[in-house]
């Protein structure tokens, strides 16, 4: 219960003092290229239940060839796309410290619930 609250509070304070950098962000990513700003792919948690993974688009949103944008390599060099991720340990997907959730394709049942800092987990 104390490590929810704190996943809880910590989350809230992140987002609220992140929102302008994440709108800025946002607005970037729209000006850079066209589509969405957000990236949103399906994980597994604990238990095996599937989620929303939330990141800040950071590669060209065009159905031929896979680039990495700009505003995205400095966003994955400051690992800064992976800030809306505080929406997933408010939401409880997801807490601030533990294993990086897995994709569909790669994840058996977990037997902990997915964190958001993965380098605590090893």
């Amino acid at each position: 219960m104390f490590r929810r609250a704190c996943d809880i509070a910590i989350s809230l304070l992140m987002l609220w003092l992140g929102l302008p950098f994440l709108l800025l962000m946002a607005l970037l990513i729209k000006l850079e290229s066209p589509g969405p700003a957000f990236y949103v792919q399906q994980r597994i948690g604990h238990n095996g239940e599937g989620f929303k993974l939330y990141k800040l688009r950071s590669m060209s949103h065009k159905p031929v060839g896979r680039r990495v944008t700009r505003i995205g390599r400095f966003l994955r060099l400051t690992m800064l796309e992976e800030y809306p991720q505080f929406y997933n340990v408010l939401r409880g997907d997801m807490t601030l410290f533990g294993p990086r959730p897995l994709s569909p394709e790669r994840a058996g049942q977990l037997a902990v619930k997915p964190g958001f800092v993965p380098w605590f987990s090893h």
